[in-house]
Order: structure tokens, then C-alpha cells, then sequence
């Protein structure tokens, strides 16, 4: 069965899980090559400041109240269907 393409947001979702597992470092070495790749370094880097004032109890306040808590939904895998051998 061929794997499906998974929807970016699905994408982004455990892309940044991943990065995040790897730690701080593994964090900013990514942020700072999006930035170079595509030339939005200074970008980057006011929006690091604004993401620097939030305090980590009231981003999970909002994101409690508004978008499911701090974590992503769980992955989930379709499984292929059974073929029935009662024909």
C-alpha cells in the first residue's frame, strides 16, 4: 500500500515535536537556517523577541482555553483493511 502524503499541518505538527525533542540548540540551528535560506534572519529574530515576553503559564493558559493544550493531538495510522477470506 502506497504511504500517503500527510497534510502540512500534520507536518508541521511533528517536525516541530521532533525539533523540539532535540533541544535548544538543535532549535535555534533550525531557526537560523530557515532565516539564511530564505533571507527573513532579521524576521526571525523580532519575532524570537516577541515569543521571548510571553511567560510560559500564560501561553498555556490561552492555549488551554483556546487550541487544546500545549501538546498536538496524538498520531494516528489508518490501518489497512482486512480482506475477508469468506467469499
Amino acid at each position: 500500500m502506497p504511504r500517503r502524503k500527510l497534510p502540512a499541518w500534520v507536518q508541521l505538527h511533528r517536525g516541530a515535536e521532533h525539533v523540539h525533542r532535540l533541544g535548544p540548540r538543535a532549535t535555534a540551528e533550525f531557526l537560523a537556517e530557515l532565516g539564511t535560506a530564505h533571507g527573513i534572519t532579521a524576521d526571525v529574530l523580532d519575532r524570537l523577541e516577541a515569543w521571548r515576553k510571553l511567560k510560559p503559564a500564560q501561553l498555556a493558559a490561552v492555549l488551554d482555553a483556546y487550541a487544546g493544550g500545549r501538546q498536538f493531538p496524538p498520531a494516528v495510522q489508518a490501518l489497512p483493511e482486512e480482506k475477508s477470506d469468506a467469499a
